[in-house]
Order: structure tokens, then C-alpha cells, then sequence
């Protein structure tokens, strides 16, 4: 079966597929967010997901989470997909979890897959007291709420990305990534050989 290539004859990854979109959408929305439960949606252009996308991922890389696996847990929102994308187009293994798993179960796939870290929106708050994992990053849904003492914050993390000097920005948006290794760690139902509820 012959993989798509780009112009260039290299195989087509994710990133390229961003790039792309910002290269030819880039003032287009890509996105609609609200920065309050009660505000209206605001559109973020592919250009500034984009931008955000490659920020998030050098800053990922920054905490040493290159080939690492790395869960994430939570509602639907900008954060989540942009830390899927930061990491599926980074050389990062993403490990989504189901938000209606319990407690124990989460805690046996974060086990399982060996996760170095895990991103999860703070309806999970208490769950993740108890979370057996390195690094605990929380992914508010909106803008505020409070810091948790040893859990790094995802708005505090993109920011301190896009302050990155450029180079670093642009080492990880050409860093060399193998099109044939794992890039996301999906259970299903009955992986593990265990009862989830």
C-alpha cells in the first residue's frame, strides 16, 4: 500500500497537513472558543492554532516529553485538541482517555501505557489527586481558575512556549519525524482484560 507523499517525496505527516492549512486558510476560523462559560464564542484562525499548536509542542519538548507517551483527559475543548495535535505532529505518543471512565480504570491505563504525563480539564480535579504520574498538566476549559499546588497550568505552559526564542519554535515545527512510529495509544474496550466502569 503506497502512503501519500509531499512535493518533496517525503511521506506526509500531520504537521504538514497544519502547515498547509494555515499556508492557504490562514485568517479563516479554525476553531470557535469561549473564554467564559457565559461569553460568546470567539473564532481562532487556523494561522493563531497554528501558532499555538507549534508553541504548546515546543514546550512539550522543553519538558523532556519527546517519545514519551502522554494522556490526555477531558471535555472537548481548544485545549485538548491542541494538545492532541502538538503532540501527534511532535514525536510525542498521545493516550486519549474516555471522560466517563472511573477513577480506577483511569488509573490502570495511565499504568498500562506508562504515561510520563497527563493533560486533563479540571472536572477531573480529584481524580488526579490520586494520579500515579510524573507530570500533571490542567487544561482549563476557560480563562481563570485557581493553581493546584504540583500541577502545571496549560495556559501557563503555551505561554511560556510562545515566548520561546524562534529557533527553538522552528526546531520543533522541522524536527525529523519517523512516519511509521507510534503516534497515538488508543484503548478500546476490553484492551486491558479488565472491567471498565
Amino acid at each position: 500500500m503506497s502512503k501519500p507523499v509531499n512535493k518533496d517525496g517525503k511521506p506526509v505527516v500531520i504537521r504538514d497537513i497544519l502547515a498547509r492549512s494555515a499556508e492557504h486558510f490562514g485568517d479563516m476560523p479554525a476553531y470557535l472558543h469561549k473564554e467564559h462559560r457565559d461569553s460568546p464564542y470567539q473564532p481562532i484562525t487556523y494561522r493563531e492554532a497554528y501558532g499555538d499548536i507549534n508553541a504548546l509542542g515546543a514546550a512539550m519538548l522543553g519538558l523532556g516529553l519527546a517519545g514519551k507517551k502522554v494522556a490526555i483527559l477531558g471535555e472537548n475543548c481548544y485545549p485538548w485538541i491542541v494538545t492532541y495535535l502538538a503532540g501527534v505532529s511532535g514525536g510525542i505518543v498521545i493516550v486519549p482517555l474516555g471522560t466517563e471512565l472511573g477513577a480506577e480504570a483511569v488509573y490502570n491505563l495511565l499504568r498500562t501505557a506508562d504515561c510520563e504525563a497527563i493533560f486533563y480539564t479540571e472536572r477531573f480535579d480529584e481524580m488526579m489527586n490520586a494520579a500515579q504520574v510524573p507530570l500533571k498538566i490542567r487544561m482549563n476549559r476557560y480563562a481563570g481558575g485557581e493553581d493546584l499546588a504540583g500541577v502545571r497550568s496549560w495556559r501557563g505552559l503555551l505561554a511560556g512556549g510562545k515566548a520561546l526564542p524562534e529557533e527553538e519554535i522552528e526546531a520543533f515545527r522541522t524536527r525529523a519525524i519517523d512516519p511509521d512510529a507510534m503516534s497515538l495509544l488508543m484503548f478500546t474496550s476490553g484492551t486491558t482484560g479488565k472491567r471498565v466502569v
